[in-house]
């Protein structure tokens, strides 16, 4: 994880993992904690990243590039998720993981 992520507090990058990610059951409080961390490191809105995080995660985890980039490199599976428009985005959250892909 570290090569992909590299930062001092790559422990909180493992929820980003998409071996990570929850496939099945409830997802509102899935990485709640690392996601405030990375938001009050990157300076972002912890309060709009940890009320969104859930339903981005839900609409993440039932896209079809789910299945289909969840085994490879996380760089190319967040890429794909990026730009795939349907998703709900919140921009705190894009740029949360565009600084921590850049």
């Amino acid at each position: 994880m570290d090569a992909y992520f590299p930062c001092i507090e790559t422990d909180n990058y493992d929820v980003l993992a998409p071996l990570n990610l929850p496939t099945e059951g409830n997802v509102l409080d899935y990485g709640l904690s690392k996601m405030q961390n990375m938001a009050n490191m990157f300076g972002l809105s912890v309060q709009s990243i940890l009320r969104d995080w859930p339903i981005l995660l839900a609409a993440v985890t039932n896209s079809p590039e789910f299945i289909e980039y969840r085994n490879g490199d996380p760089v190319i599976f967040w890429g794909k998720m990026l730009a795939n428009g349907a998703l709900p985005w919140n921009s705190d959250i894009k740029r949360l993981i565009q600084n921590i892909l850049h």
